[in-house]
């Protein structure tokens, strides 16, 4: 987190919350260097604008305490959308109103600024409809399960029902949300498809086609479930790797927010194709020795990849190893140097 201040009133107030939440690191600008000692908190800076690009292009936590007015035209041109937006905090030097600015929900703005309002011993000011009617938001129930939002322009819609008390349907083909408020109908997507009210469909499968016209009030809530095994020849690179992927996910109508993880077997541990690719899609990579592999049963066995690597399955049996299942979403797809196996993460009893 990063606060900045601009008054020697605002520095005490910074260093005081600092002591408390970890990872705190306070940025002043240089014309206090003569009235402030430094300490390990504080860092002086020349350029405002930088530290606040920094901090949106990295998604850190911004606590500003200084004008409203002063913090709205600075972050003004940093501003990229509410899935993609930092927290930003404002507040008085006094600590009486700590304002959540942006990124309410998903940011988490609204639950730092009760956080620090407590240390400073003021008033948290929360505007986010949902939270001052004491509702829950669609957003906040996506990030507390783990959900990642495909179309977040939908998410007015859904909350707007949440506000004005009406249904919406919510299928749920994973069971991935334990609590359902009221608002919510559990139905599935056929019935759904017939119905007229907005919509939560929370899967990794994706139930239209290209060509399907997608209703505008449904809101598609991706569970990180889905787990890529992977088998390749030394020279496969990142992009053959990818490709294969992309064609598979879309061939089968897998969604690609809802990859978890990438899993191999141990002698590809120095393969940069799958390293980068782990890169690319933002995800870690589960390693198995080949007696491990070997001993899964798998529904392709390979007497080559036997000969080649000390196990009769690479991708099949890695994909369900990591995803703790005994059954293949995707069984093993060849092509090129590249193998490829899907399967979902077992449900959690």
């Amino acid at each position: 987190m990063i606060i900045c201040a601009l008054t020697p009133g605002g520095v005490k107030l910074a260093i005081n919350i600092a002591r408390k939440i970890n990872q705190t690191q306070i940025y002043l600008p240089v014309k206090l260097k003569n009235i402030i000692f430094e300490n390990n908190y504080i860092l002086f800076f020349d350029d405002f604008d930088e530290i606040i690009k920094n901090a949106f292009e990295k998604k850190i936590p911004l606590v500003f305490i200084m004008a409203t007015g002063i913090v709205v035209r600075k972050i003004c041109p940093c501003l990229m959308g509410k899935e993609k937006d930092p927290p930003v905090i404002v507040m008085d030097e006094k600590g009486k109103f700590v304002i959540s600015l942006i990124s309410g929900h998903l940011g988490g703005a609204n639950e730092l600024a009760k956080k620090i309002s407590v240390i400073t011993g003021g008033e948290a000011v929360i505007t986010t409809a949902t939270d001052v009617n004491s509702l829950p938001a669609i957003d906040n129930i996506a990030k507390k399960n783990n959900l990642i939002i495909e179309n977040i322009d939908a998410i007015k819609v859904i909350n707007y029902a949440i506000l004005t008390d009406n249904k919406i349907n919510l299928v749920d083909i994973g069971r991935v949300i334990e609590e359902s408020d009221k608002n919510f109908i559990k139905t599935d997507f056929k019935t759904a498809l017939t119905s007229a009210l907005p919509t939560v469909y929370i899967s990794f499968y994706m139930p239209f086609d290209k060509s399907d016209k997608i209703p505008a009030n449904w809101l598609f809530l991706r569970p990180k479930n889905l787990i890529i095994g992977v088998g390749c020849n030394r020279c496969a690179s990142k992009n053959e790797i990818i490709d294969f992927i992309y064609e598979i996910f879309s061939k089968h109508r897998l969604s690609l927010l809802s990859l978890k993880k990438i899993a191999s077997i141990d002698a590809k541990m120095d393969e940069t194709g799958i390293i980068d690719t782990a890169k690319q899609f933002g995800v870690n990579i589960e390693w198995y020795s080949k007696e491990r592999l070997s001993g899964v049963k798998v529904p392709n066995p390979s007497e080559t990849v036997m000969k080649n690597m000390g196990t009769p399955t690479v991708s099949e049996a890695a994909a369900l190893i990591a995803s703790k299942n005994t059954r293949l979403l995707v069984t093993k797809q060849k092509k090129g140097n590249v193998t490829i196996a899907v399967a979902r993460e077992a449900y959690q009893s």
